[in-house]
C-alpha cells in the first residue's frame, strides 16, 4: 500500500502480463549492467536468463519451420479452450515437453497472445 492507502503496482505481475513492458524492463536491466555496472540481483538475473532461453527456443522452433512456430503457446490454447484449464495449469502440463519452466510458457503464451492481439488490429 502506498502512504494514502491505495494500493501499489505489482511490477512482477505486470510484467508477466504485459510482453513489451517485460521485455522493456530486461533490456534496461542490460543496459545498466553493461553501461554503468549496475548489479543484477539474483532474482532479476533469473528472469534475464529465462528470457533469453525463451527467445533460443522461439529462434529454433522459427528456424525448423512454421510448423513448429508457437507449438507450446497453441497448445496451452487449446488445452485452455477445450478443456477449460487455466494458463497456469496449461502451463505446467505443456512445460517438460517444451523443455521451458512454466514461468517461461506462461510468459510465452502472454507475448504471443499479445502478438495476436496486435496483428489484428
Amino acid at each position: 500500500m502506498s502512504g494514502d492507502g491505495k494500493p501499489l503496482i505489482d511490477v512482477f505481475w505486470l510484467m508477466e502480463h504485459d510482453a513489451d513492458f517485460h521485455d522493456g524492463v530486461l533490456d534496461e536491466l542490460c543496459r545498466g549492467y553493461l553501461d554503468d555496472g549496475l548489479p543484477i540481483r539474483d532474482d532479476m538475473l533469473r528472469m534475464v536468463l529465462q528470457r533469453f532461453r525463451e527467445l533460443r527456443a522461439h529462434l529454433r522452433a522459427e528456424a525448423q519451420g512454421k510448423s513448429g512456430t508457437h507449438k507450446t503457446e497453441r497448445t496451452m490454447a487449446v488445452m485452455i479452450a477445450l478443456k477449460g484449464l487455466s494458463v497456469v495449469e496449461a502451463a505446467e502440463i505443456v512445460a517438460p515437453q517444451a523443455k521451458v519452466t512454466p514461468e517461461s510458457a506462461r510468459t510465452m503464451f502472454y507475448r504471443w497472445l499479445a502478438e495476436k492481439k496486435s496483428g489484428e488490429k
